[in-house]
């Protein structure tokens, strides 16, 4: 009998050794697993609200300049560096 008082007391600490050892890890993995979970149900409604919702008019756009008569020092190019004495 006391051999089996013995053995529950030590699967006892042997599993209070465990969660004190891989407590954080086990914490962690939780909190892991219930935001994915969140993010993965937050999407599924997400693509059900956008699948529901009827199309927008498209209005016109118009751009003007920012500053009238103004003028341009330097020009814009996409495939050549431009030099700046500063």
């Amino acid at each position: 009998m006391e051999n089996e008082s013995a053995k529950t007391t030590k699967k006892k600490s042997g599993l209070k050794e465990f969660i004190l050892k891989y407590g954080y890890y086990m914490a962690i993995a939780t909190l892991i697993a219930i935001l994915e979970i969140g993010i993965v149900f937050s999407s599924v409604g997400a693509s059900r609200d956008n699948e529901s919702t009827a199309p927008t008019s498209v209005d016109v756009i118009s751009f003007a300049m920012p500053v009238a008569n103004g003028t341009i020092a330097k020009g814009y190019s996409d495939t050549e560096l431009q030099f700046n004495s500063t």
